[in-house]
């Protein structure tokens, strides 16, 4: 069986406002705190139903709360040599900021299945194409540069209007990767729903606020965390560890 820590996480920064969302990151505290709450406890701290707590679990398959509670708790001993410092859950998580972005790089080890999947993707395809919020455009230049410098057939371009035409000469042997934050991303999803009708393989780089709008990609990687601000320095800081381990892929 996967984590139960990694499913609880992907869940946790995947799902808005949801009972799901409340439930996983009230769980999440557990690997900090060192405390499973039964599910009395839990169904009042997250204001729902223990039935809404059992069919959590059972989304996870457990048999039941008993099970994913017992479960938890033994991945959380296996893990404790990891965790270096105890952390008091007291509203603002960590007093420091790098300690948190520390943390946040950590918990992305969740993502590594997609990350070497992406790579294989890129190395397979016949070109590759970025597309980027204005927001990153330094990002989606560098990564340009990188694919480049490991002779990846790469097409970036921070021209929308360019965007537009050229997207239309993508095919199936193609792969496209999306990076997506910000205000302005309509033309984005535009030629992601383009795309997704053609079946087109890709991978998408997004803030959680996006993630409903492109919720239809297997390869998604959201690049905010829990324990972090929501805001363009701190997604740049974690898309450019994300880039740095794709391009450690690229051998």
């Amino acid at each position: 069986m996967n984590s139960i820590l990694d499913s609880i996480f992907i869940i946790s920064t995947s799902q808005k406002n949801t009972v799901s969302k409340s439930i996983s990151e009230e769980l999440l505290k557990a690997f900090e705190t060192k405390e499973v709450l039964n599910i009395k406890l839990l169904a009042n701290k997250c204001f729902v139903a223990q039935s809404s707590v059992t069919k959590f679990a059972k989304q996870l398959g457990f048999s039941g709360y008993r099970e994913l509670q017992t479960k938890l708790k033994m991945e959380i001993h296996d893990r404790r040599d990891i965790c270096k410092n105890e952390i008091l859950f007291n509203g603002t998580h960590y007093d420091n900021i790098e300690e948190r972005i520390v943390q946040a790089i950590y918990d992305f080890r969740v993502y590594k299945t997609i990350i070497k999947k992406i790579a294989n993707n890129i190395l397979k395809s016949r070109k590759v194409f970025i597309f980027s919020s204005y927001i990153a455009f330094s990002e989606a230049k560098s990564m340009h540069d990188i694919f480049l410098l490991k002779n990846i057939n790469v097409v970036y371009s921070e021209v929308m209007l360019y965007n537009f035409q050229i997207h239309k000469s993508i095919t199936k042997n193609d792969f496209v990767i999306f990076i997506v934050s910000g205000q302005d991303t309509k033309g984005l999803e535009k030629i992601y729903d383009n795309l997704k009708q053609e079946e087109v393989s890709h991978c998408v780089f997004l803030s959680h606020s996006k993630t409903f709008k492109f919720n239809e990609s297997s390869e998604k990687i959201v690049i905010d965390h829990q324990l972090l601000p929501h805001m363009p320095e701190i997604r740049k800081v974690l898309l450019n560890y994300i880039i740095l381990q794709i391009a450690t892929e690229l051998q």
